[in-house]
């Protein structure tokens, strides 16, 4: 999954958000790749500045790593992104805006200093998934029953719109 390779070296027992975002840069077979580099961002700069300096940490136990509740909110949001776009796939674009949703982001302070706003991430993502019709973008019945099953209330809003 991505990110465990990066919390495994940090010896962190679970990965947080952080971690999501370096394994995201990591990929360089998703759309979220294309939409850095068409925004004038260089991926592999991108992670370099992210990427904590090694700490000296005792090593993690082997075996799976846990998940914070900050990076389970992240999936969970990019889930959401993905239905709220009415695709049935949840791709790197979409974990790209979560990652950018959440509070207090790593990626969208690194991304703020090569002059990159959230707002025209989820426009060039808006632009790279091709015409869409005039409705609304709206998660169907199933995203939000699956939300509010996740104890999380109302279902949230695109922050784009």
């Amino acid at each position: 999954m991505l990110g465990q390779e990066h919390a495994r070296l940090n010896g962190l027992p679970e990965q947080a958000p952080l971690h999501l975002a370096l394994g995201l840069l990591d990929t360089w077979d998703g759309r979220s790749h294309g939409i850095l580099t068409g925004l004038g961002v260089d991926p592999q700069e991108l992670h370099d500045a992210l990427e904590p300096a090694p700490a000296v940490l005792p090593a993690a136990t082997p075996g799976p790593l846990g998940m914070s509740a900050g990076a389970r909110g992240v999936l969970e949001r990019a889930c959401w992104e993905a239905a709220s776009r009415r695709t049935a796939h949840c791709g790197t674009e979409h974990l790209l805006l979560a990652l950018l949703s959440v509070e207090e982001s790593a990626l969208a302070a690194a991304l703020a200093r090569c002059d990159i706003t959230a707002t025209q991430v989820r426009s060039a993502v808006n632009d790279s998934a091709g015409p869409q019709d005039d409705t609304p973008a709206r998660p169907g019945l199933r995203a939000r029953i699956a939300w509010r099953r996740l104890g999380r209330g109302p279902a949230p809003r695109d922050p784009g719109a």
